[in-house]
């Protein structure tokens, strides 16, 4: 009787402190600039790693923000590129307002700040 091995590869992850790091200076980001946000850290697998809202974070925002990150982990794409990827493409443009792909946030809506 033989025994075949599986195949296996090894993928770059977060560690918990790393994720728990990501989302302090998230925060703090926030708070400097006086918003209110829900904050998802995934492993490269998608899985959530960590989570924090602040307190007056609206609560439809914890969902998107899970989704967000698991979006970007399995696309390997961050989230805010989506607009551009989808604009031009007529089939795939009239999704971008709906619920069509499970936990594929398309259209989302980013702010930057300059240092």
């Amino acid at each position: 009787m033989s025994t075949q091995q599986a195949n296996s590869f090894v993928t770059a992850s977060v560690s918990r402190n790393a994720a728990v790091a990501l989302i302090d200076a998230a925060l703090a980001h926030a708070e400097k600039a006086g918003i209110e946000v829900s904050i998802a850290v995934t492993d490269a697998g998608g899985h959530l790693k960590a989570f924090q809202s602040t307190d007056n974070a609206r609560f439809l925002t914890c969902d998107v923000a899970i989704d967000k990150a698991w979006t970007a982990a399995s696309y390997g794409i961050p989230t805010h590129m989506w607009n551009s990827l989808l604009t031009g493409n007529s089939k795939i443009e009239q999704l971008s307002h709906r619920r069509a792909w499970l936990r594929l946030v398309l259209v989302t809506l980013s702010w930057r700040t300059e240092n």
